[in-house]
């Protein structure tokens, strides 16, 4: 591989001092380190920024970029990420998720197996207490472990209507999001 970085985390952060420290140590915690983490604080009236950045700091963890604005809504926030990430994906999480230990690894080999521009996989709602909630999140309309051509989504999006994806559920190709000019609508300001 070269050595562009293979995955950039975006995290769009507002008022997430409770959290922030669980999203970031499921990043810490990755058995493969090839990716960057960017924490774009939303404008935050609480020690998010603060919170974010000592985690960050005492890491050891080198491959990072905090930065603040006013609040303008998770779609301003993580299109500024999307302009400031340096890996061939990017993964969008918000400031209260968290990922199992091996999904960098997990997406490294699927990956290196195929040029793909989306990989996305299945993930699970959980209580503040860390209970799942009735809310489990399959691939709909997808078979797992299946590579699809563009014409194969945009046919299970626009005719069958079956295909669904969350924001956090999924690595984009920044190459593709870049050319295409994909940026998020900033009117709108929830996620």
């Amino acid at each position: 591989m070269s050595s562009e970085l293979l995955l950039s985390f975006v995290i769009p952060a507002y008022n997430v001092e409770r959290y922030i420290s669980k999203t970031l140590g499921s990043l810490l915690s990755q058995t493969d380190k090839d990716f960057e983490i960017i924490v774009v604080d939303d404008g935050s009236t609480d020690n998010t920024y603060n919170v974010a950045k000592e985690i960050l700091e005492k890491s050891g963890f080198s491959n990072y970029t905090i930065l603040r604005k006013p609040n303008g809504g998770v779609s301003s926030a993580r299109n500024m990420g999307i302009k400031h990430a340096k890996g061939k994906y990017i993964i969008f999480l918000d400031g209260d998720d968290y990922v199992s230990p091996k999904l960098v690894e997990k997406v490294k080999e699927v990956v290196s197996k195929s040029d793909v521009d989306m990989v996305c996989w299945k993930f699970l709602q959980v209580s503040e207490s860390g209970e799942p909630t009735k809310y489990q999140f399959p691939f709909w309309g997808l078979e797992e472990g299946k590579i699809y051509t563009g014409s194969q989504v945009l046919e299970k999006i626009l005719v069958e209507k079956s295909f669904r994806i969350w924001t956090a559920s999924a690595a984009y190709s920044r190459k593709v999001m870049l050319q295409n000019n994909l940026f998020y609508n900033e009117n709108h300001r929830v996620g």
